[in-house]
């Protein structure tokens, strides 16, 4: 039987969600009056909401920004949320000066790239990945973030199908042909392909996490990982295929490695990883004996066979490259928001494209060289100091479908990627290991 978690003394981020439904048909329909209606109603919500709460309603949210607003495309309102969210925190939390003077550095940095929009919209996303860094409001707020946070993605994935077989599907221009039929890569709500099949796999990640720790509430998710699954190859991502097969077969390696001793839960394991290889298997044969009625499968052999494997990207890397190393004053400053985003002509799809399509590269571009590799290598100490830790190797998961997608994928200036950085770092927090094996302890003892 499937168990959700109790709702009790959620009121606030109950009647969001449901405000968000609505929002989500309205948007379908195009009713700009009551989409503006329904957003101020949730932004008004988000203010007279306590921290905890207003923390909750940011991150479940966020795999629906783009709808929250008048219209589809337009500068999403759940920047104002974000906002509230930090004057909230800044009045109610002592910060530490560290974390002031590491925000106002990068933010010097940002400057030299002359966009003030965007910097003020990234300087809004990186602020709570900042100050909530090590905080104990994680803790205390994972089990509803993950939960709330699943049924956004749900929504977001139900929706944006019906968008696209509507041919209401937002602002993405992501195709492949497939015997000659243009076939368009779902993006969910997110619109942009690559970025939604980031997510899906990210959300997975986190759920298997998740189940690993809290058998009471397994088969919620475990469901919801199966539909993000599909979701996700919609896309037609091979880092998203790639991404999710090995988080599955490390899930598995170590919750059987965990319960060795176990012999009911090992056996468990057993099962359920024979049961899902004959599955895969048996899926793999049917659809390559009938692929001519597949264009699933039809869609990832043309993923997968064509010349370029990385659909252009090495050659654009280069061209970053090239300019990165070309003058001496990008060691200390950026790229300009210009330089950065100007499209670039891509031999192997035909088109042009802009920004790097590469987090590690991009870190450069948007920050100098020298900041980004002080950035990668407190990166690293984190990853070692809890590789040394006595935390459970199953909680890096998140963090290591972030380092992994971020071969193929841009991070600095998409909406989602440092909120979600935040919580797979908060993942590395010993409490937060402590946290969920005291659910685990409770969900055992009941």
């Amino acid at each position: 039987m499937i168990r959700i978690p109790k709702l009790i003394g959620q009121k606030n981020i109950v009647l969001v969600f449901v405000l968000l439904c609505l929002l989500c048909f309205g948007q379908f329909l195009g009713i700009s009056a009551l989409n503006l209606m329904l957003t101020i109603t949730i932004v008004g919500i988000s203010c007279f909401a306590d921290l905890n709460d207003l923390f909750v309603i940011m991150l479940s949210t966020l795999p629906l920004y783009n709808v929250i607003n008048y219209r589809v495309g337009t500068y999403s309102m759940h920047y104002l949320i974000v906002g509230l969210f930090i004057v909230k925190y800044l009045l109610c939390t002592k910060i530490s000066v560290y974390k002031l003077l590491a925000f106002l550095v990068l933010f010097l940095l940002r400057v030299f790239a002359a966009d003030f929009v965007l910097l003020v919209s990234w300087s809004l996303l990186i602020l709570p990945l900042i100050l909530t860094l090590d905080d104990s409001i994680w803790a205390l707020n994972i089990r509803r973030v993950v939960f709330w946070m699943n049924l956004s993605m749900l929504l977001s994935c139900v929706i944006g199908y019906i968008m696209m077989v509507t041919h209401k599907t937002i602002y993405t221009t992501s195709y492949l042909y497939i015997s000659g039929v243009e076939t368009v890569r779902f993006a969910g709500l997110t619109g942009d392909s690559v970025v939604f099949g980031l997510t899906c796999v990210f959300t997975i990640a986190i759920n298997l996490v998740y189940c690993f720790f809290n058998p009471n509430h397994k088969a919620f998710y475990i469901v919801t990982s199966i539909f993000l699954t599909i979701a996700g190859l919609l896309s037609y991502s091979k880092m998203t295929l790639m991404c999710t097969a090995l988080i599955v077969f490390m899930f598995l390696i170590l919750y059987g490695k965990e319960y060795a001793a176990h012999g009911r839960r090992l056996l468990y394991s057993i099962i359920f990883a024979g049961i899902l290889i004959v599955l895969v298997l048996a899926l793999f044969i049917f659809l390559m004996n009938y692929s001519g009625n597949s264009a699933l499968i039809l869609g990832y052999i043309d993923r997968f066979t064509r010349d370029d494997l990385s659909t252009g990207r090495f050659s654009l890397w280069g061209v970053y490259l090239k300019k990165l190393a070309s003058q001496m004053r990008y060691l200390f400053v950026p790229l300009t928001s210009k330089e950065l985003s100007t499209p670039i002509w891509n031999p192997t799809t035909g088109g042009h494209v802009a920004y790097v399509h590469n987090l590690y590269l991009e870190t450069v571009a948007a920050f100098g060289w020298c900041t980004a590799i002080l950035i990668f290598v407190w990166f690293l100490h984190r990853l070692y100091r809890f590789a040394m830790s006595k935390s459970k190797l199953i909680l890096s998961l998140p963090v290591f479908v972030l380092i992994f997608m971020g071969f193929g994928s841009h991070g600095n200036f998409e909406y989602q990627f440092y909120l979600q950085l935040a919580l797979a770092l908060a993942f590395l927090q010993p409490e937060m290991g402590k946290m969920l094996q005291r659910i685990e302890d409770t969900s055992t003892a009941t």
